[in-house]
């Protein structure tokens, strides 16, 4: 029958659109509809990808085969599978297509079974005989893994297909077969597929082979797509997309969607697309239809103010709109009957003063000295009321740079001598992002104000214009000059380009200036900054042609200021003392400045000018960034009684995954003697019950994990504590390869994962703590001291556990390698005596604890240069801070570079590669992955043999792959690790016997602080750290820099705009790339093997800290971290909403709570309450992983309920957390008043298996059966 009697169907022809030989036409037709309306309006795909039967919509539109080809194999294909015996049967199951298949394996099974589409990370499709399905899902169902059963005719994508393939393989070898034009993803490989895809094999391998989606989707993220628009009926494909990249930022569009008219979805899709950037032919979509004008807007108001944000404090007062200037340069002046001297302020910003920005030096804005000049003639007339004056004694001791974006409040003190006509004066600056304590402020100029008595005739200057243009007979004009002065990095605008010529002569100048036009008022000045910094630049003029030198203004005996220019001619005239002639290193010279009536405005007696090289002068100008450098400082403190001692009585059991060396059958005999309950976990290759106290788990599984501790919960004792010591195990063991690193971050760090995602889903006590034991992991002794390298990684992942999991209250402990305590006695006691310390030590008998303190960063005895005939190594060197960071080595002399990538250099790439290379740097471009040692070693011996010696290499390759802990499985973990811990290790011994200058590790803060959702991150970073420490112990050279986020450049920027934001509301304030590389510069001389760099607003920092998650480790930091267990931290808020809970009536309480809990969304969300509707869902207003992690911290802290990460599930509304929190705290049922049909929270597992977000379940079967077959 037609397609469209199916599809418009009467009542006769309902039932036919669900045979699969009616469903896979309508299904291919409707598909390929939708794909041609986006292409007609200009909406053209990079790459496609279908799943099933859609990957024949996707090859029709790659030009693999027509249109009537397609249609044709489609037809005959549901024909065909409709043929078939219905003895088969599909199952929906959730858990990993690695799990499934090892089970699969280990059964009888596996011939009849197969899995048939691999949808996301825990969601796969099982596809079989009816018989055989039975017997493997009451397997499936004892292991508690969950399955739903497709309501489908036949066993689609199995071997029960292949008595079909005989006759289709005949149809399929009639058709012409193209390689496809546009990028095609494979649904057999899910990877890119080129001329495979045409042949009849390929086509029946489809069939009954497995659908690769998760791995499909794995591709097109590792491609860096961000923009996806499904082409179907509903987005299913979308929300199976998400759960394979749950924290990949992407726009997910539909093109059509359930609960919405097509066109009011297929226009919002529209309207994503173009605001993301893609070009649409707005002519072709509205070609078809009629159109007329209406009046705007078409909406209400929706009542929100976007005032524009408080304007800070310090800066409130001075802004020029707030108030009437009292001079142009100067804002206000404090009088006080308390205050010695006279006092003015100013705020200095282009904003307010534009032709500052005409100023820079090094690209950067530079107030000049001649404008302290102008504000002090400003300030003189406005204390001793009168104009005329003189400064002497001036000196200019630091140069005052400011930000293109903000400003800098600047203060002049003057202090009056007894005689009143006269006074010392300090001109000092605050920086806008400090605070003001005394060593914020700087000093910029100093020296005495004498006012002189009113004179009633001009003085004349006594130059003979004629006769000096006599003496000088090289002309020098206005262009020529500033082109000069260009070329020394002094960029100056029109508004300070008074010159038009310049006459010189033997140790004389006279120059010619004219007002500039763009200065339009001047006569509110005493002089102008602009003319003043004039008489200055001439000077330039005395240096050699040599252009690395140039010269700054450094102090003057005396500036004598006689009335304002009242011509638009001046003429200045200098002359060089002659003692300064014999001086290398500077200019003195006396200058008068007149009109053409040689009347005198100025008269500079000796002026002294410093002559400086460029790269002092570029030094000079940078800001103090000391004061970003942080350490970890280990200090003693000794163990004492906790407040909260675990009493044996009152405990529960205590896990103790056991190491090898017998560490922790003594831990657990010694809790057995105190009347503790126990159980021991050892590592092996499978799942073991040896005893009621003894378990054998693989640490590679999560399953072992999971089975571990649903029995440990049929006990009758809860769960108290678990001490992890695995990481002992390979304490003895060098790292002899690769593969031994590998077990080594299975049995720590993978192992540890594990546990915690188990331990998620456990019931445990209020007291409940998680201990990671290690030996010689944290370098604290001296720096000859080797550490165990393998398991530093723990280190990394431990903080990101305390952030994420606050109620497991992780800690760390390490022991020293020489052993020199008793360290099952010293478990033993950290264990029962409980406080605040999260990171312990023990070292020579001591008990150390972790704190993170600035650092002065020492410097190496030898100073470390960059060798024009040496080569450096940048990894990762086509990233964006790559290239960064090759810049700056060619910009420091370095002439032979090595990028190495994965990848091959773009069009935009080429074009700054070889801008590097005009500079005669010969850069090499080399790809390989440096995880990989023989790709690595092959770059190593290219460089041997074709370069110069290797001298220095930076490692600043690495991935993102963020996610909760939950959510991570070991592959995404190692996917992260590798760059970073087997790509440092291979760097570390490839290069272990060469003479390298520097060996510098590109690490994270996050290794240092913790960041939520980044634990196989901080985890790699600090692997990072620990090897720098290791090669320090070796006698080789090795830093680690734990940076904080980069703006423009760097991981951070991967990070989607909220995440960022989030960042910055946190108090981290990005580094720019010129910051950056200055403190990369200056680090580069340090002899300290790990150093963060972290510019963070420490109270801003603390006050984001989710309650129950503040750590001593910040206490020198932070001065007001409350000294109480982590557990109880905070306790002003919660106390104060548990009380209110406590005191209200059946009236108010579910009034109290619902608005209790939507003030901590709106924190979190960032939002105001106008924006809030409680039965909204929070992801629609833009709640993702990391703000449902915090969202649970915060409310699970502040209410003492522990409320399970499945309540933060996609689509709940503030009501759903109200209606789950109320029955947590077991009260009474919501009130119905509280909302008319509040939304009932769901198994999150229910949700996962059906794919979808507001699908009912025919829904879902429905189109489940017609995406599979």
């Amino acid at each position: 029958q037609p397609l469209l009697s199916i599809l418009y169907h009467d009542n006769l022809n309902h039932q036919l659109l669900h045979q699969t030989a009616y469903t896979q036409p309508a299904l291919f037709a409707v598909e390929y509809a939708l794909a041609q309306m986006w292409l007609s309006w200009g909406i053209k795909p990079d790459v496609v990808v279908g799943h099933s039967l859609g990957e024949y919509v996707a090859a029709t539109l790659a030009g693999v085969f027509t249109l009537p080809e397609a249609l044709k194999l489609v037809a005959h294909r549901g024909r065909l599978m409709q043929q078939l015996p219905p003895n088969g049967e599909m199952h929906a199951v959730m858990a990993s297509a690695q799990r499934i298949q090892t089970l699969l394996n280990n059964s009888n099974l596996a011939t009849e079974i197969a899995i048939a589409a691999v949808n996301a990370p825990q969601a796969v499709v099982i596809s079989g005989t009816t018989s055989a399905l039975e017997s493997f899902i009451k397997a499936l169902r004892e292991q508690g893994i969950k399955s739903k059963q497709l309501q489908v005719s036949h066993g689609f994508h199995s071997p029960l297909m292949e008595p079909m393939l005989a006759e289709f393989r005949e149809l399929a070898s009639q058709i012409n077969y193209k390689t496809p034009k546009i990028e095609l993803i494979s649904n057999l490989t899910g990877e890119v597929v080129d001329t495979e895809i045409t042949s009849e094999q390929y086509w029946c391998n489809h069939i009954c082979q497995a659908v690769q989606f998760a791995p499909a989707i794995a591709t097109l993220a590792e491609k860096g797509y961000e923009l996806f628009v499904e082409i179907g009926v509903k987005p299913v494909l979308l929300g199976m997309a998400r759960q394979c990249l749950p924290d990949y930022q992407a726009k997910w569009l539909p093109s059509l969607g359930l609960g919405k008219q097509d066109w009011q979805q297929i226009l919002e899709t529209l309207g994503e697309l173009y605001v993301a950037g893609v070009e649409v032919d707005w002519a072709s979509v509205e070609a078809d239809y009629p159109h007329q004008r209406v009046p705007l807007p078409t909406y209400a108001f929706q009542r929100h103010s976007y005032w524009l944000d408080p304007i800070p404090v310090k800066q409130q007062q001075l802004t020029p709109s707030s108030f009437a200037k009292i001079h142009p340069l100067l804002d206000r002046q404090l009088n006080s009957p308390l205050l010695r001297e006279t006092l003015f302020e100013s705020y200095l910003s282009i904003d307010s003063l534009p032709f500052l920005a005409d100023h820079k030096i090094y690209d950067q804005v530079v107030v000049p000295g001649a404008f302290h000049l102008s504000l002090l003639l400003g300030a003189a007339a406005l204390t001793f009321n009168n104009p005329r004056c003189s400064l002497e004694q001036v000196l200019f001791p630091k140069i005052l740079v400011i930000s293109e974006s903000e400003g800098s409040l600047v203060q002049l003190g003057i202090i009056p001598d007894e005689n009143q006509n006269q006074g010392d004066f300090q001109l000092i600056s605050l920086d806008n992002n400090s605070t003001q304590s005394n060593s914020s402020w700087k000093v910029h100029g100093t020296g005495r104000i004498v006012s002189h008595s009113k004179a009633s005739d001009s003085e004349l200057s006594q130059i003979a214009i004629a006769e000096v243009k006599s003496r000088c007979g090289q002309l020098i004009t206005g262009k020529q000059l500033y082109t000069n002065l260009s070329q020394r990095e002094i960029h100056l605008g029109s508004t300070f380009r008074w010159i038009q010529s310049v006459w010189k002569g033997e140790g004389e100048l006279l120059c010619q200036m004219q007002t500039p036009q763009s200065l339009t008022d001047i006569s509110s000045y005493q002089i102008h900054p602009t003319l003043i910094d004039s008489c200055f630049q001439m000077l330039v003029a005395m240096l050699a042609h040599d252009l690395e030198e140039t010269v700054i203004p450094f102090s003057i005996e005396q500036f004598q200021f006689f009335e304002p220019p009242t011509s638009s001619q001046l003429w200045c005239y200098a002359r060089q003392r002659a003692n300064s002639k014999e001086k290398t290193k500077e200019i003195i010279a006396d200058i008068e400045l007149f009109d053409h009536q040689n009347q005198l405005i100025a008269k500079i007696t000796g002026f002294q000018g410093k002559k400086i090289d460029r790269q002092v002068l570029q030094q000079s100008l940078q800001p103090d960034l000391s004061n970003w450098l942080y350490q970890v400082n280990w200090q003693p403190q000794a163990l004492t009684a906790g407040k909260k001692a675990l009493l044996s009585e009152q405990a529960g059991n205590w896990l103790i995954f056991a190491d090898r060396s017998g560490l922790g059958l003594k831990l657990a005999q010694s809790f057995q003697n105190k009347g503790y309950q126990t159980l021991t976990v050892m590592p092996g290759e499978s799942y073991q019950k040896l005893d009621s106290q003894s378990y054998i788990i693989n640490p590679a599984q999560p399953e072992d994990f999971r089975q571990l501790l649903q029995e440990i919960q049929g006990h009758k004792l809860p769960l108290q504590g678990v001490v992890h010591l695995w990481s002992l195990d390979s304490e003895t063991e060098a790292i002899s390869n690769l593969e031994s690193l590998e077990k080594a971050q299975i049995l720590s760090c993978g192992s540890t994962l594990h546990l915690v995602q188990a331990l998620n889903q456990t019931a445990i006590v209020e007291e409940f703590r998680l201990w990671l034991v290690t030996r010689g992991t944290q370098a604290i002794e001296t720096v000859s001291t080797p550490i165990q390298l393998q398991h530093s990684t723990l280190s990394g992942l431990a903080p990101v556990i305390a952030l994420e999991h606050p109620q497991l209250q992780c800690s760390t402990l390490d022991f020293s390698l020489e052993r020199e305590v008793d360290e099952t006695e010293t478990i033993l006691q950290e264990l029962l005596n409980p406080g605040v310390e999260d990171k312990i030590a023990y070292r020579n008998g001591s008990r150390l604890v972790a704190r993170l303190v600035s650092s002065s960063s020492s410097k190496s005895t030898s100073a470390i240069t960059v060798d024009s005939n040496s080569t450096y190594l940048i990894t990762g060197g086509l990233g964006s801070l790559g290239m960064l960071l090759a810049k700056s080595l060619v910009q420091q002399g370095a002439k032979h570079l090595v990028l190495l990538s994965r990848r091959q250099p773009n069009c935009a790439l080429e074009s700054s590669l070889a801008q590097l290379e005009a500079k005669a740097a010969k850069i090499t471009v080399l790809q390989a992955d440096v995880a990989d040692y023989s790709q690595l070693e092959q770059v190593f011996q290219q460089i041997q043999s074709t370069l110069p010696p290797l001298r220095g290499i930076i490692h600043a390759a690495g991935v993102l792959d963020d996610a909760m802990l939950t959510q991570l499985s070991w592959q995404r973990f190692t996917k992260v690790l590798s760059p970073k811990v087997a790509g440092s290790w291979n760097l570390h011994t490839l290069s272990a016997q060469l003479p390298l200058d520097f060996f510098v590790c590109f690490s994270s803060a996050a290794a240092l602080v913790g960041s939520l959702g980044q634990g196989n991150y901080a985890a790699a970073n600090a692997f990072l750290n620990g090897l720098a420490h290791y090669r320090q112990s070796l006698g080789l050279p090795g830093i680690s820099l734990n940076w904080g986020p980069w703006a423009e450049t760097g991981m951070a920027t991967r990070l989607g705009k909220q995440h960022q934001a989030r960042l910055q509301q946190q108090g981290l304030t990005p580094i720019t790339p010129q910051q950056g590389l200055q403190v990369f510069q200056e680090l580069l001389q340090s002899n300290q093997a790990c150093l963060g760099i972290l510019p963070v607003n420490w109270s801003k920092f603390a006050q984001k800290f989710p309650p129950g998650t503040q750590t001593p480790f910040f206490s020198q930091l932070i001065y007001k971290i409350v000294q109480a267990t982590p557990k109880k931290q905070g306790a002003a808020q919660e106390k104060q909403i548990l009380g209110q809970l406590q005191a209200a009536t059946v009236d108010n309480y579910d009034r109290i709570l619902l608005d209790y809990i939507a003030d901590i969304v709106l924190k979190v969300l960032g939002l105001d309450r106008s924006q809030l509707q409680v039965n909204q869902p929070l992801d629609s207003m833009g709640l993702d992983s990391l703000m449902s992690a915090e969202l649970k911290n915060r409310l699970s802290s502040n209410l003492e309920v522990d409320i399970p990460m499945v309540s933060f599930i996609q689509g709940v509304t503030v009501v759903d957390l109200v209606t789950q929190i109320k029955q947590l705290l077991g009260d009474v049922n919501i009130a119905e008043s509280l909302v008319e049909n509040p939304t009932k929270i769901t198994d999150d597992s229910a949700e996962l298996l059906q794919n979808l977000e507001q699908l009912s379940d025919e829904e879902v079967e429905k189109l489940l059966n017609s995406m599979v077959s």
